[in-house]
C-alpha cells in the first residue's frame, strides 16, 4: 500500500511494460540510453525524496481496533512485526499483552495448553512463526520457554541440556566442549556457542579425553589440532579414492563375408 501511494508510476504494470520496450530500443535501434535514464529518474529521485520525508515505517504505525485489552482494559492497537500484523495493548510497554489476528483483522484467540513451561513452570499457550506452530510460555517476554510440536500437535519433550566434557576448546582456547543432540545425534559444540561454532565428531570424545590427560590438547594452531584428530584441510580422513584410468575401446573391424558368385 506504502509502494503504491509513493511510488505509483513504478508499480504500475504498463509502465514497467514501457521501461522493457525502452530497453529493447536502446539494445536494436541505439536509443539514446542517457536520456531514458534522466526521464525515469527525475521523477523518481522527487518521489523518493518526499517518501523519505514523509513515508512512516510500518511497524512504527499503530491502528485502533475495537477490541479491549483482556490483561488491563485499555484498547488494543494493530502493529506490524516480522511476522505480519497483530493486536497489541495501547499503553505497551506498561501493558505487554499481545496476540495475532487473521488477515481480516479479527482477534484470533489464545489456545491454551496442559503443558507446562519447562523453565518457570507456568501454562504454555500455542503460537505460530514462520517455523510453524509451537508452545511459548504465557509469561513471555519475561520467561521465554518454548516447546516444539509434532505433526499432530503433540508437544514434543524440551531437548536434553547440554551436556559437559571438560575437553577445552582448540579453536577459541576459552570454552570447553559439551554434547549436544541434533537431527543426526549427538556431536561435540564448543559451550561458548554462539561466539565459537567449533564441532567435533562424538567419535572423537575418548580419543580427545586420551589427548588432553597427555598434555597434548589442546595444540597450539587448528593445523595441528586437525593432524591429532586425522583431518585434512579441516575434514576427516576418507580411503582415497583412486581413479583408474578408463581404458581405451579398441574396434574391431568386421570383416565382410565373402560373397558367392
Amino acid at each position: 500500500d506504502k509502494l503504491n501511494e509513493y511510488f505509483p508510476q513504478i508499480m504500475d504494470v504498463a509502465f514497467t511494460r514501457f521501461m522493457e520496450e525502452q530497453l529493447d530500443k536502446i539494445e536494436e535501434q541505439h536509443l539514446d540510453w542517457l536520456g531514458v535514464l534522466r526521464e525515469f529518474y527525475g521523477p523518481f529521485k522527487q518521489r523518493l525524496e518526499t517518501a523519505q520525508e514523509q513515508m512512516k515505517h510500518a511497524k512504527s504505525e499503530v491502528v485502533p481496533s475495537e477490541y479491549d485489552c483482556p490483561d488491563c482494559g485499555a484498547k488494543l492497537v494493530y502493529r506490524f512485526g516480522r511476522n505480519g500484523r497483530f493486536l497489541s495493548c495501547s499503553v505497551y510497554p506498561e501493558c505487554k499483552f499481545a496476540c495475532p489476528c487473521d488477515k481480516d483483522g479479527k482477534m484470533v484467540e489464545t489456545l491454551r495448553s496442559d503443558q507446562k513451561c519447562p523453565q518457570c513452570g507456568k501454562n504454555m499457550v500455542h503460537k505460530n512463526s514462520r517455523f510453524g506452530s509451537f508452545l511459548g510460555c504465557e509469561d513471555y517476554p519475561d520467561c521465554k520457554g518454548t516447546l516444539r510440536l509434532d505433526k499432530e500437535g503433540n508437544a514434543l519433550p524440551p531437548k536434553p541440556p547440554a551436556e559437559p566434557t571438560g575437553i577445552k576448546c582448540h579453536k577459541c582456547k576459552e570454552g570447553e566442549f559439551v554434547i549436544r543432540s541434533s537431527k543426526r545425534g549427538p556431536f561435540l559444540g564448543c559451550g561458548r556457542f554462539p561466539k565459537c561454532r567449533t564441532i567435533v565428531s562424538i567419535k572423537q570424545l575418548e580419543h580427545l579425553r586420551e589427548l588432553q590427560a597427555a598434555g597434548q590438547w589442546p595444540p597450539a594452531t587448528i593445523e595441528q589440532a586437525d593432524a591429532l584428530l586425522g583431518r585434512e584441510g579441516g575434514k576427516t580422513k576418507t580411503a582415497a579414492k583412486t581413479k583408474t584410468e578408463p581404458k581405451a575401446r579398441t574396434r574391431t573391424r568386421k570383416t565382410p563375408a565373402p560373397r558367392s558368385r
